[in-house]
């Protein structure tokens, strides 16, 4: 629908998103949310979504999400498909000194979900990554030992 505020989609947003999906009632939208559901699983159409998902749930004139926000993004987003995703939100919501995450933090920590997943042993602490997660990788490192 091309919406540009999160949780408010004016008449023409609507109008114009239904008409992309040949839709023209709710029962024409029930029947395509499968096949919706379904383009998140080409990586292009996942990405597009996940980058989007930041820019949607921005508050009027920030440029940053707040942790809650950010938290539960990342639950609906990256559940299935970040295997660390558990740990990260135990990190994030454990530390006082972050209260918001940054579209660096946001857009980097699905790379970092895609080049490591699970397994930590390729890492190398070469400054690419924002200090966050580099701070992440130290404590999933230190509940190891």
């Amino acid at each position: 629908m091309e919406c540009e505020t999160g949780g408010e989609i004016t008449w023409t947003q609507f109008e114009r998103g239904m008409k992309k999906l040949h839709c023209t009632s709710i029962d024409d939208v029930k029947a395509r949310l499968d096949g919706l559901r379904s383009t998140l699983a080409l990586a292009d159409q996942f990405d597009a979504t996940y980058r989007f998902a930041f820019k949607l749930n921005l508050e009027p004139n920030k440029k940053i999400l707040s942790k809650d926000i950010a938290v539960a993004l990342w639950e609906l987003l990256l559940t299935g498909k970040f295997a660390m995703l558990d740990k990260w939100i135990e990190f994030v919501e454990t530390r006082d000194d972050i209260q918001w995450i940054s579209k660096d933090v946001f857009h980097q920590l699905h790379s970092f979900s895609k080049k490591f997943g699970a397994d930590l042993s390729a890492w190398q602490d070469d400054g690419a990554w924002p200090c966050v997660i580099d701070d992440f990788v130290e404590f999933v490192q230190e509940k190891k030992k």
